[in-house]
């Protein structure tokens, strides 16, 4: 397995580093189309990078994967974007308007500032089927009672676009973890 360090710069774009290039100081302005590192390049309002994390290999192609939260603002839905990893990246940009099955996928939150995306992490292989399952957290979802959703890895996965009703949401995708209301 590759070592990653990350570096984001704010709401557009994210660069990653493998880990045996790294030098003391980057100008991030050289770094753009070069060999040395990777530009993955958001929409504009999504925040990216609000989190990143090592998501395990979430389609289980032997490479680990990248999951990065772009909740967005109170105006839009929050979404997530997972990246495959693979043997060698190539270092052209990944825009993450046009990810394709090849490269990823996209998940969209359920509900307009819900904080969708405000915090990712990899959650191991919840249910035991060998692929990795994703963890996002909507800390405002339900008038600030908040949500985590569990969703399941697995080859092929397509983008989801989550359900405005929890109870909509099918159990072969993941499940939902709501706040206690008091």
């Amino acid at each position: 397995m590759r070592k990653t360090i990350f570096y984001f710069s704010w709401i557009l774009s994210l660069f990653l580093f493998p880990f045996q290039s790294i030098a003391a100081t980057y100008d991030l302005s050289s770094l753009v189309g070069s060999s040395k590192a990777l530009q993955i390049l958001g929409v504009s309002g999504d925040a990216l990078g609000w989190q990143i994390a090592n998501a395990g290999d979430v389609n289980k192609d032997g490479f680990d994967d990248i999951i990065i939260g772009a909740p967005g603002t109170s105006y839009t839905y929050g979404k997530v974007y997972v990246i495959y990893g693979k043997a060698d990246f190539s270092f052209s940009n990944i825009h993450l308007s046009s990810l394709d099955p090849t490269t990823g996928f996209k998940i969209r939150g359920a509900v307009v500032g819900d904080g969708f995306g405000s915090s990712v992490a990899g959650a191991g292989d919840v249910n035991g089927d060998g692929f990795a399952d994703l963890v996002i957290g909507a800390p405002k979802k339900l008038l600030n009672q908040g949500g985590v959703y569990v969703i399941y890895g697995k080859a092929n996965l397509a983008n989801i676009e989550l359900p405005w009703l929890s109870s909509s949401l099918s159990l072969s995708v993941g499940f939902l973890i709501t706040g206690d209301s008091y």
